[in-house]
């Protein structure tokens, strides 16, 4: 009678699968590794670049007076959240997108073309202008006309409203923004780097 050691068989397999796992790893991330280097070409002109384009927002950053700030915007704008029809939506993934047939929504996924308010789903179309909904003209001019006071809900309709007309512009009413705004004036001509028009 032959007696076979199960255990030292159990063993022996986990070692192995553990080997093959691991081999398969390492090769998997380095073809990954060489795909992506092979496909992205960041060029030392371009981080150069980068650089340049931070250090000058980092100092016109610092050259803002707090005068030139509305305080209670600004509170307004570093808030989180928006509170339309009485729900909570985060202000930093919050979206607007103007298409090239003109009309324009908001969205809280910066890929998927779907209406916030309305959850349509839009196919085929693209878009012209996009940026963060609190840096847009419409979030500035709807804190003018007192509707983001107290943190108070706003209807979908005001919204709807306030939107359907966006001529694709930010405010330029925060430190951060205007900073962005000298800076991309000092650079013009050159080629400038995260833009979200196309």
């Amino acid at each position: 009678m032959k007696i076979i050691n199960t255990e030292k068989m159990k063993i022996k397999e986990i070692i192995k699968g553990s080997t093959m796992m691991l081999t398969n790893s390492i090769l998997i991330s380095s073809l990954l590794f060489n795909y992506v280097k092979a496909d992205v070409d960041v060029s030392e002109e371009d981080i150069c670049y980068t650089e340049k384009y931070e250090a000058l927002y980092e100092e016109q950053l610092s050259n803002i007076s707090d005068e030139e700030i509305d305080e209670e915007f600004t509170k307004i704008y570093e808030n989180e959240n928006i509170i339309i029809d009485d729900e909570e939506i985060k202000l930093n993934n919050l979206y607007i997108k103007k298409l090239k047939d003109g009309s324009v929504f908001i969205t809280n996924d910066l890929y998927l073309m779907k209406n916030l308010l309305t959850n349509e789903v839009i196919i085929g179309v693209d878009w012209t202008d996009i940026c963060l909904f609190k840096e847009s003209s419409v979030f500035y001019k709807i804190y003018q006309d007192n509707l983001l006071k107290n943190n108070e809900s706003i209807s979908q309709e005001d919204i709807l409203n306030y939107i359907k007309d966006w001529d694709g512009e930010k405010h330029y009413k925060t430190k951060d923004l205007i900073a962005q705004k000298e800076v991309e004036e000092i650079l013009e001509g050159d080629k400038l780097v995260w833009t979200m028009k196309r």
